[in-house]
């Protein structure tokens, strides 16, 4: 099963179906992020705006680092790599050597910003090299947003 191949991106979160998800997530020249959406899911509708605002940073730091989504009730893709369970689902597919691991993020309950920014900073293989900070610290630094989070009340 696969959506209509979009015929315009409208976001800076480039929309992926099953007929474009793997020329996209096997691009070596690219790390790619790769959000795994459903319908009727509050919790993707608030991933995926903040999703946007960190797309939205990432293209203006000219990265090779894209933000992809996929709604899963409307595609299907292969079992493997893409073990795909209730919930939203965030994976990094490195760029460079193909045989690198695909990294989750463990736990869509747990995610915001801050964790979603340090998840791509830490697992992006080809992006954010040119940053003076450690790596894990670098994309939070560069975009230089201050989203430290005291508690889940605070979203």
């Amino acid at each position: 099963m696969s959506e209509p191949v979009p015929k315009y991106q409208t976001s800076s979160i480039t929309t992926l179906v099953r007929e474009t998800f793997n020329i996209t997530v096997t691009d070596p020249k690219k790390d790619v992020v790769v959000f795994m959406t459903l319908d009727n899911c509050p919790e993707c509708d608030q991933i995926e705006k903040w999703l946007e605002g960190i797309a939205d940073q990432i293209e203006d730091m000219k990265e090779p680092c894209i933000v992809t989504k996929i709604n899963m009730d409307r595609n299907t893709l292969p079992r493997d790599p893409w073990t795909f369970q209730s919930g939203p689902r965030l994976y990094m597919v490195p760029g460079g050597n193909r045989n690198e691991t695909i990294e989750w993020f463990p736990g869509y309950m747990d995610m915001n910003p801050p964790l979603i920014k340090q998840f791509i900073g830490q697992t992006a293989k080809l992006s954010f090299k040119n940053c003076h900070a450690p790596k894990k610290e670098a994309f939070k630094n560069i975009v230089g947003v201050n989203d430290d989070i005291k508690s889940k009340d605070e979203l």
